[in-house]
């Protein structure tokens, strides 16, 4: 995949040329100001992925968080406390497919809506329930 520099100028004149690159997937654009780089233009599929790669890494860090909260707490292992969260969130998907079931008439995100301002209600809970 090649990768282009333009200047913003430059972009504001070839803006749909540059966009149709990028649509066919064999371009990267990186915008300059004054000579540095300031954006960049991809195309939507790996703009995605980069946000569900961002996602997954904010979700390790919480999960590195959560373990070591559970092993300084309840003395588990690293590997114990990797169980122990996975089970816990088993438990809650399972939670939220009854709410599902049982509220069928009520839109799903507003479900998970509920069931995230719960989750976080009980935030400081987390870890201090015996295992």
């Amino acid at each position: 995949m090649e990768e282009i520099t333009v200047t913003m100028a430059d972009l504001a004149r070839r803006t749909r040329t540059l966009l149709d690159r990028v649509c066919k997937r064999d371009a990267q654009i990186v915008v300059t100001r004054r000579g540095k780089p300031a954006a960049a233009i991809v195309d939507i599929g790996e703009f995605r992925a980069l946000q569900a790669d961002r996602q997954r890494l904010r979700q390790l860090e919480q999960d590195e968080v959560l373990y070591r909260q559970l092993m300084a707490r309840s003395g588990v292992s690293r590997a114990e406390a990797r169980l122990h969260l996975a089970e816990a969130r088993e438990d809650v998907y399972a939670l939220i497919e009854q709410a599902h079931e049982r509220n069928a008439d009520v839109p799903p995100d507003e479900i998970v809506a509920l069931v995230e301002e719960a989750r976080e209600a009980t935030r400081d809970q987390e870890c201090s329930a015996p295992l």
